[in-house]
């Protein structure tokens, strides 16, 4: 059911790719860490949740050789992708697909994804159900949200007895004690704190980027909840905001 939610909010996103300004410069700074790889030459590429093409336009640029898979869970999602890159069908294929469950073959030297993993229900088991698709030698490489995101309206529900329904992401040691034992992995982060006029600005853009869904079994505040928050749970003008971003790093062993 959540799934179904996540896949509807993002196929009607239909400003995702103006208004995504954070995910557009996480994708960049994932794709600075990729271009660092020593992927053969003509390498197979898996991207998941490649939504609107942040990332996908970095791995057809600096691997115009690859073979590459790009794949969403949100069919519409897809159809921007294609059009942001606008590149002959023989240079990328692609699925739409749920990238906690691939329905790929394996043999990849490079899966990677930005922003997308988060959305997983199981993301330990999905982290050992990606490894084993990769060959010797290949490489995890993706960015997510970690535990102190959005901790600004967590404190601001807290204040006001609210119950948040913002998701529980994982610490740099959480996650980096998910790695399968078939390889090495690292994690390093990052914060990049965004400026909204209000923290109904803040709904509002999640809401527009199909980002938005809450966390399982969250009971949705009261619009009287939610009322009292808005205009009494921030006196000062201005709403500041931290996204919390972890980057993965995993290599198969040989």
């Amino acid at each position: 059911m959540r799934k179904q939610k996540i896949t509807t909010a993002f196929s009607t996103a239909s400003t995702y790719h103006t208004q995504a300004k954070v995910q557009l410069q996480v994708a960049n700074n994932l794709a600075r860490h990729l271009h660092n790889l020593d992927l053969p030459p003509r390498p197979y590429i898996l991207e998941l949740g490649c939504g609107s093409g942040f990332l996908s336009v970095h791995l057809h640029k600096h691997w115009p050789d690859s073979r590459i898979l790009l794949t969403d869970i949100a069919h519409p999602m897809l159809l921007r992708c294609r059009n942001t890159l606008q590149i002959p069908s023989n240079q990328a294929h692609f699925a739409t697909m749920d990238g906690e469950y691939p329905a790929v073959n394996a043999g990849w030297d490079l899966i990677t994804s930005s922003m997308t993993v988060q959305w997983f229900d199981n993301l330990p088991t999905a982290l050992h159900r990606l490894a084993a698709l990769l060959n010797p030698g290949g490489w995890l490489m993706f960015s997510t949200l970690g535990q102190e995101t959005f901790q600004e309206w967590r404190h601001l529900c807290d204040q006001s007895a609210m119950t948040c329904g913002t998701p529980h992401y994982p610490s740099s040691d959480q996650l980096q004690a998910m790695w399968p034992t078939t390889g090495q992995g690292q994690v390093t982060e990052e914060r990049i704190t965004q400026q909204h006029p209000n923290p109904w600005a803040f709904l509002q853009e999640l809401k527009a980027l199909g980002a938005h869904q809450a966390a399982h079994n969250h009971q949705p505040a009261t619009a009287g909840q939610m009322r009292r928050l808005l205009c009494h749970g921030n006196p000062n003008p201005g709403f500041s905001i931290t996204h919390h971003i972890l980057y993965g790093h995993f290599r198969q062993g040989n």
